[in-house]
């Protein structure tokens, strides 16, 4: 990788914590940044910002089960901040109630959202970096990738299927020179919301640090092939530790 043409992020949603903190910590790097969420009104000043301390950046609402409208936004953002040289799905959509009392529409929700909407980002983000021979796509995970928790079963069947995805994915893509990962966030993170819903989590060291969280995603970046993890953990006791 040119260190002096960095490229472009592209992050598929983007919100107050790890997505925000990941665009920050690229664009900190020299990357434009294209960033993706459901409402304009938290990403729409954070490309500002950025624009302002001298990045670039591009603010899209899209839908991300819509296959056209995946394929054009990867057209505006090579069109307009150049090559996107890393990819990552941080969206998330969850149901969180008894299994008995999960209503289909919640599911297929469960699963387009998070599923689908992988799968889209992660075929586009091949086809454009594939020519080029170099390239990342990466997957935010939780701990119901790997462990079961109540009220999450639809949530969990997803975030599993899309690490399936991505194994699948390293097979065929790495020999291309495209780095695939998927990061086990495994606790909760600090952000507003975890704040707001679980206060007695603040000051006990259990809150894992998005800045150190977007670190973990910039240094995986950077690895050589000959050195790519495939699954990274990050958990409270070991921010920042990448491991595969």
């Amino acid at each position: 990788m040119d260190v002096c043409d960095p490229g472009t992020i592209l992050v598929i949603g983007t919100g107050p914590g790890t997505g925000d903190a990941i665009l920050r910590r690229f664009a900190q790097a020299g990357f434009n940044v294209a960033m993706v969420a459901r409402k304009l009104d938290h990403i729409g000043p954070l490309a500002d910002e950025i624009i302002a301390s001298g990045g670039k950046a591009l603010a899209e609402v899209t839908d991300i089960t819509d296959e056209g409208l995946v394929e054009a936004l990867f057209t505006r953002a090579e069109a307009e901040l150049g090559p996107v040289t890393i990819a990552v799905f941080n969206a998330s959509y969850r149901v969180q109630k008894p299994f008995a009392e999960i209503e289909m529409e919640e599911f297929r929700q469960t699963l387009d959202t998070n599923l689908i909407g992988a799968f889209l980002m992660a075929r586009q983000a091949a086809k454009v970096m594939g020519p080029r021979g170099r390239g990342s796509i990466f997957f935010t995970g939780a701990q119901s990738t790997f462990r079961g928790r109540a009220g999450l079963a639809a949530f969990g069947m997803a975030k599993a299927g899309i690490r399936g995805l991505a194994l699948g994915m390293a097979e065929d893509l790495g020999p291309a020179g495209i780095h695939v990962a998927n990061f086990n966030i495994d606790g909760p993170i600090d952000n507003e919301k975890t704040r707001l819903r679980d206060p007695h989590l603040i000051g006990t060291g259990r809150l894992i640090d998005t800045g150190l969280i977007a670190e973990a995603y910039y240094q995986t970046h950077l690895q050589p092939a000959e050195a790519w993890d495939f699954d990274v953990d990050i958990r409270s006791e070991n921010v920042g530790r990448v491991g595969g």
